[in-house]
């Protein structure tokens, strides 16, 4: 995949799941930058997983479990 579709695919996604959480969280102090840093987590580690496709769907588990709590793992705490 190229450089530049995989950065848009990322940026959609991120802007997706930002949306997703905007719309069914009331606003509130915090709001923003919480937002901002689920985009930052989401897009990062979209392409991430979209760049090391081969690794996450590898067979053999280890490298696929390392790849997926790397890119993954800091969006589930920024959610929470």
């Amino acid at each position: 995949m190229n450089r530049s579709l995989r950065y848009t695919l990322a940026i959609i996604v991120g802007a997706a799941v930002t949306g997703t959480v905007a719309f069914f969280e009331p606003p509130t102090d915090k709001s923003l930058i919480l937002l901002v840093g689920i985009a930052q987590v989401y897009v990062i580690g979209t392409a991430i997983a979209l760049r090391y496709e081969s690794i996450l769907r590898s067979t053999d588990g280890k490298n696929g479990r390392t790849a997926c709590s790397l890119a993954f793992q800091p969006s589930a705490v920024s959610v929470s």
